[in-house]
């Protein structure tokens, strides 16, 4: 099923262009293509969106663990935070909130403010 060709990326049959056949072949083989691009997360109707994990917003690694540890594992439940919470919670900075605010303005989304009763 392999085809044992020389290729261009090195002079002789080595790990690199080994895996690169067999990954030539699997795709051939089993059709490894998606017909449909899956919707991104700003596409779907409002209750999927607060519903869904943050791990499907754009953020980075630091950001995602700084709210998991902080029991935040939705977007619906991220967007009931204020930014001074969030800048509360351990390991937390300006720049993981200027990360939250960009997910969530991707999706037309904000966090809530402060009201002031005075």
């Amino acid at each position: 099923m392999i085809k044992k060709l020389k290729s261009r990326f090195c002079c002789c049959m080595c790990n690199c262009a080994q895996w690169y056949w067999y990954w030539v072949e699997y795709r051939q083989v089993f059709k490894v293509h998606r017909s449909k691009p899956e919707p991104k997360l700003s596409d779907l109707p409002l209750p999927e969106i607060l519903s869904s994990d943050i791990a499907e917003l754009n953020i980075n690694v630091r950001t995602y663990n700084v709210l998991a540890r902080a029991d935040v594992h939705t977007v619906g439940r991220l967007i009931q935070m204020t930014p001074d919470e969030i800048l509360s919670l351990p390991h937390s900075g300006e720049r993981v909130l200027e990360k939250v605010v960009e997910s969530l303005q991707e999706c037309k989304l904000k966090l809530r403010e402060e009201i002031d009763n005075n």
